[in-house]
């Protein structure tokens, strides 16, 4: 299949952040030691890479970051992705748009563009589940609520960083925090059928439900910003994927 599928096409947080630090490996060594942890072998078990994982080379990089790309983009939804064309074709809507390509693509693909605010993340959030028949809880609730504020604030900013291992290092973005509770790192151009929900949660890791669009943050470090920025970077990198996380 001669598609260019790049890797931050590929939606899965968990399978990017492994492309993304594939990429960043610069000898045999390191992408061996990249592709061959239980994670990685998990992820790329599934794409059909026909050569073993421990005696990948450097040289094999370009074709493995493809391979997995082009499985998670196209291939594992092949038959979502047909019934999608059958169902368009019913009124003639895919004949429209294969004729204007342009007009339409805003509608099919993520536009790199436009880039996330702190403010249209802040905005989308109609409803925040402060306890009411509690003051030292809701007090908890409220700093947390104000610490991931901030958080959104130094998002914006590309401040924040997270070295995954052995000094690679990726960058924390708006785009990470969205996902983390709806699946996708773009806002939906006719946006999202269900309102997201901010709700709280005790401990300090963040949870999401996906499905609900619900976002549940800790509150047990809620009197220290650095500790809740940390619990927050953690769960964003480290979650278990789509549904509840």
């Amino acid at each position: 299949m001669d598609v260019d599928v790049k890797v931050e096409d590929v939606a899965d947080v968990t399978t990017r952040v492994l492309l993304e630090t594939i990429q960043t490996a610069t000898s045999d060594q390191q992408i061996r030691e990249i592709v061959t942890t239980d994670d990685a072998l998990d992820i790329l078990s599934d794409c059909g890479y026909d050569k073993p994982l421990s005696n990948v080379r450097f040289a094999d990089k370009t074709n493995l970051i493809k391979v997995a790309a082009t499985h998670h983009c196209l291939l594992s939804v092949k038959a979502e992705l047909d019934q999608l064309k059958e169902g368009l074709q019913v009124l003639d809507v895919l004949s429209l748009i294969s004729k204007h390509r342009k007009a339409f693509e805003p509608y099919f693909c993520l536009d790199n563009s436009r880039t996330l605010t702190a403010n249209q993340i802040e905005q989308l959030f109609k409803t925040v589940r402060f306890t009411e028949d509690n003051a030292e809880i809701r007090e908890k609730e409220e700093a947390a609520f104000v610490n991931f504020l901030d958080f959104l604030t130094e998002c914006e900013s590309k401040s924040i960083k997270y070295d995954i291992e052995k000094g690679r290092v990726i960058e924390i973005a708006l785009g990470h925090v969205l996902s983390f509770f709806s699946g996708t790192e773009a806002i939906p151009p006719l946006g999202f059928s269900l309102t997201p929900s901010i709700e709280f949660t005790p401990g300090i890791l963040p949870r999401a439900s996906t499905c609900t669009l619900t976002l549940m943050l800790p509150t047990d470090a809620h009197d220290c910003y650095q500790s809740f920025k940390e619990g927050i970077v953690c769960g964003l990198v480290n979650h278990g994927g789509f549904g509840e996380v």
